[in-house]
């Protein structure tokens, strides 16, 4: 994603769920669930560029914030996103697996409307099954 910062980019947004995250919290309780969280940041850091922005925005839901100056990089980063998070957890037994629904939109819209629409766009990832990027 080097050079997407220049002139033509926009601004993309991925809204990105967890599935599967309520059950770790249901049956090893909200300790284990928070460093599972902690992961998933770590995780997330590890596939954004260093000026992208990562950050929690409540429960199990995470938001990336970065320019992109061709469409096709930021569905490229969604993927790379579910797939990282998917891959297994240390200590976390293999039917409490926890993958990601991500929605993507993109666009010189206010970030607070970027937001909304990817996370629409990441309920009907959710829809459709989850472990999938959606763009708006």
């Amino acid at each position: 994603m080097e050079g997407e910062g220049g002139a033509g980019a926009e601004m993309a947004v991925l809204f990105i769920d967890l599935d599967g995250f309520k059950a770790v919290n249901d049956f090893l309780g909200h300790q284990r669930g928070d460093d599972i969280l902690r992961e998933v940041a770590l995780r997330l850091r590890s596939v954004i560029r260093e000026e992208d922005v990562v950050l929690r925005y409540g429960g199990d839901e995470f938001v990336v914030v970065c320019t992109v100056s061709e469409d096709h990089m930021v569905g490229d980063l969604g993927d790379r996103i579910r797939e990282a998070l998917r891959a297994p957890y240390k200590g976390l037994p293999a039917e409490l697996s926890i993958s990601a629904s991500v929605g993507i939109a993109t666009g010189s819209e206010p970030i607070d409307t970027l937001i909304r629409a990817a996370d629409q766009a990441m309920y009907e990832a959710k829809v459709k099954g989850g472990n999938q990027v959606v763009a708006a």
